[in-house]
């Protein structure tokens, strides 16, 4: 696993960013819960890490580079929530209230315990979410708005263009054309915490 910094700019993203405007709905309000179950999931590695073994250096690297990754993938999906809202969806803001505090409130009212397990539910969950958006969604992909900042996307596997969609024929099936299938390390990585 390793932490990425990505630089996405959300400032153009339009709400129905794909032909079919319930497939949009339906990822963003997706993006609504990461970005306050990531901040409650770095406060429970903070807990839990205080309680591991000092010689157990592996695995506090491991929840270090695991925080790293959480925390940029929260800071992009507070951006993009935020490009949402200005588009006329300010309604959203109750509802992130509501999770915001319900996860404070599993911090102060719930087992380490429970919370480790609730983190672990969550990132287990989240895998099946991604394989998803690689194996099924090729489809509800298509014709939608990538990268409206001129950057060249290409595939980091093979260096192959992306066809119509974020990921080229190649990725959707699980395989790279040029070093084969890659699925399963890329799958270890997304349910480690992508």
């Amino acid at each position: 696993m390793k932490a990425r910094f990505p630089t996405f700019d959300f400032s153009n993203v339009r709400a129905h960013w794909t032909r079919s405007p319930e497939f949009a709905q339906r990822c963003n309000a997706a993006s609504l819960v990461p970005a306050y179950v990531e901040p409650f999931l770095l406060k429970v590695m903070k807990t839990a890490r205080d309680k591991i073994d000092p010689a157990n250096t592996r695995l506090i690297e491991e929840i270090d580079i695991f925080c790293k990754q959480e925390m940029q993938h929260c800071k992009q999906h507070l951006a993009f929530n935020a490009a949402i809202r200005r588009q006329g969806y300010e309604g959203l803001k109750p509802l992130e209230d509501k999770m915001q505090a319900d996860y404070k409130a599993f911090l102060e009212q719930r087992s380490l315990r429970f919370n480790l397990a609730y983190c672990e539910g969550f990132e287990s969950m989240s895998a099946s979410g991604c394989e998803a958006w690689f194996e099924d969604y090729g489809e509800l992909l298509e014709g939608a708005e990538c990268d409206r900042n001129g950057r060249d996307e290409r595939c980091r596997r093979c260096g192959r263009r992306p066809r119509r969609n974020p990921g080229h024929r190649g990725q959707q099936r699980g395989r790279c054309r040029r070093r084969g299938n890659w699925r399963r390390r890329r799958w270890r990585r997304v349910s480690l915490g992508r």
